[in-house]
């Protein structure tokens, strides 16, 4: 979100180039304080990015389903009643839900278009959950400022893949989780899972309960 709304791409390869310009005066960014964020999903990822977002002076409305009102307004997140709602007023959109036959392509043309002039999307959950031609469109005609993506599909992107190739696209290759303390906690967790199983105790997340037999 960061990068995209200080147009870090379209800075580095003007530096990169070092030809003779004004680069403060041909940049052109983006101030995230007293904008408004709409998370799509509001679990444990989107809640902490409402914290975050919170704290560079954003305003955070968020469309989920499961989570109550009350639920949200712990977090200083408003809830849309809709995601069109969420989509026409934020000026960027975070996803951060599952993806599964219902949500496939939730975020395509048609939802593209009810976002505002200008606006920003960003997708570090499935790669899936976006029509990558309708984005594309999107930001060829001007109607989207950009998009930060850390999932394409397929993935990983192939090399001609024309979002690898835009200054108004941050792609990464699924590595937003990737830092050292975050594999440490994974493994971590994992592994208070199996412990439980191999002693014939139920483990705590158990995803599927059904299978659980006592």
């Amino acid at each position: 979100m960061i990068s995209i709304t200080k147009n870090i791409r379209k800075a580095e390869q003007a530096l990169r180039a070092r030809g003779k310009q004004d680069f403060f005066g041909n940049h052109v960014g983006l101030e995230l304080y007293q904008t408004q964020l709409g998370l799509v999903g509001l679990a444990r990822i989107g809640g902490h990015v409402a914290g975050i977002a919170l704290a560079f002076g954003m305003t955070v409305v968020a469309y989920d389903p499961y989570v109550s009102a009350e639920q949200a307004d712990s977090l200083g997140v408003a809830l849309t009643p809709s995601l069109s709602d969420l989509l026409a007023a934020s000026d960027v959109v975070s996803l951060h839900l599952p993806l599964n036959d219902e949500p496939r392509h939730l975020i395509n043309a048609e939802r593209i278009a009810q976002m505002k002039s200008g606006a920003i999307l960003i997708n570090t959950s499935r790669g899936g959950l976006v029509k990558e031609a309708a984005l594309l469109e999107a930001l060829e005609t001007g109607h989207l400022f950009g998009a930060g993506l850390d999932l394409t599909d397929p993935e990983p992107a192939p090399p001609d893949n024309p979002s690898l190739h835009r200054n108004d696209v941050i792609v990464t290759p699924h590595v937003a989780s990737a830092t050292q303390a975050g594999k440490d906690r994974l493994y971590e967790i994992a592994i208070t899972q199996v412990l439980p199983y191999l002693r014939g105790e139920r483990p705590a997340n158990l995803v599927n309960p059904e299978v659980w037999k006592d």
